[in-house]
């Protein structure tokens, strides 16, 4: 055989690899409504707004809106006195979380010396995919004890940023009076503070909502999206999300990822991009933590005054304020294996100045972690008995 016939058949067959891989890719894809593709997890490709996505986003929110409702200062509220269709979440006229047979009943007054908890957070504050006795509120309720008694008031909702957990705290705390506000930090949500369309963190949302967001500039923090979008308006922003005016605040809306270019029409090359590269992973949850918590970035610089800004208003309204750490099962893993948290700069910078509270030790000593969240998912909510851990541990030191 000569050189050139060799030459050719090496081109050949790396030819035929490279379309057999590009076959494959294109079998193990799919495209949806909008022309985005998902392929291994993963959003690959050339992205394209999604303006049918949210449609889809409204038929799926169809049980939510029973309960959980557009809010112009917060973006999305539980509604006064809603109740999930299977019963499993219940709120009074207030917006608190409590149990079914409270949500039917007049608010008990409360008696001189009770002792006042307002917790406020995210889904593992709110205690997503639990009934209200397997809440973290709950299990706190049981875990403290005082001669007076004890009142907690889970003011938490999911999907909520530590911003909007701010925001909330500001808008109740003057229809109630705290002696303690817990604020449950989950580092996942320095992603949702740098957020204003949701369906951009998170492709398969159920909240068909936009959220406000805090920005630090020169002159001082101010807020954007305030009031929020009402749903209706969300499409014509994403018709066009070059022209939307709030578009350089949205920091999952990546102009270049947007653009027509020719070698992301090829499956392989974009799904090598997905993996490698630019390429987003599918879901604000599934992203790494640390290019967003690192000191020097926007992420980093803005939950340390969002958490700073939170306490000094709540102690400057008389009450005390503690944060509870509140770890996923990824972090118990890493732990576990002698890793460290991705985000752990962020976190002892957090912890200086404000009293800090972490069960993620008491995670670990568990032994079976997969007892104290409801699934084997890294990212699965608290199980009763994890919801349970975490109030024993916030009760030693209340």
């Amino acid at each position: 055989m000569n050189k050139t016939g060799g030459l050719a058949r090496v081109a050949l067959l790396l030819a035929s690899t490279a379309l057999a891989a590009e076959v494959g890719a294109r079998v193990f894809s799919r495209v949806d409504a909008d022309g985005n593709v998902r392929c291994m997890g993963r959003s690959i490709g050339t992205l394209h707004p999604p303006r049918a996505a949210f449609g889809e986003v409204l038929e799926r929110s169809r049980e939510r809106r029973a309960y959980l409702v557009h809010d112009p200062d917060l973006g999305w509220a539980p509604a006064p006195g809603g109740r999930s269709g299977n019963g499993a979440y219940a709120y009074d006229e207030a917006g608190r979380r409590v149990g079914p047979e409270q949500a039917e009943s007049p608010e008990s007054p409360e008696s001189p010396g009770q002792l006042h908890v307002g917790l406020f957070g995210d889904s593992f504050t709110h205690g997503d995919d639990v009934a209200f006795e397997g809440s973290l509120g709950a299990a706190l309720a049981r875990r403290l004890e005082r001669p007076g008694g004890v009142r907690v008031s889970n003011f938490a909702v999911s999907g909520y940023g530590m911003d909007q957990a701010f925001l909330r705290w500001r808008a109740v705390h003057t229809e109630a009076e705290f002696d303690i506000v817990v604020f449950g930090f989950q580092a996942e949500n320095v992603l949702r503070n740098l957020n204003i369309l949701r369906l951009l963190l998170y492709p398969r949302t159920g909240l068909p909502f936009s959220k406000p967001r805090f920005v630090l500039e020169p002159d001082g923090p101010r807020i954007v999206n305030h009031p929020s979008l009402e749903p209706a308006a969300i499409p014509e922003c994403l018709a066009d999300l070059d022209r939307w005016p709030l578009g350089r605040y949205e920091s999952f809306y990546e102009p270049e990822r947007y653009r027509d270019v020719l070698w992301r029409r090829s499956r392989l090359l974009a799904l090598v991009d997905g993996f490698f590269g630019s390429g987003p992973a599918d879901g604000g949850a599934r992203r790494e933590l640390a290019p967003y918590t690192a000191p020097g970035t926007e992420g980093h610089a803005l939950a340390r005054w969002i958490v700073a800004s939170f306490r000094d208003e709540v102690e400057a309204s008389g009450a005390r304020f503690v944060a509870v750490h509140l770890p996923r099962q990824a972090d118990v893993r890493d732990v576990a294996a002698g890793r460290a948290l991705e985000y752990a700069p962020l976190e002892a910078e957090l912890r200086e100045g404000t009293e800090w509270v972490d069960p993620l030790p008491e995670f670990v000593r568990h032994g079976e972690p997969a007892e104290l969240f409801v699934s084997p998912d890294a990212w699965a909510h608290y199980s009763a008995e994890g919801n349970d851990t975490v109030a024993r541990v916030l009760a030693e030191q209340l």
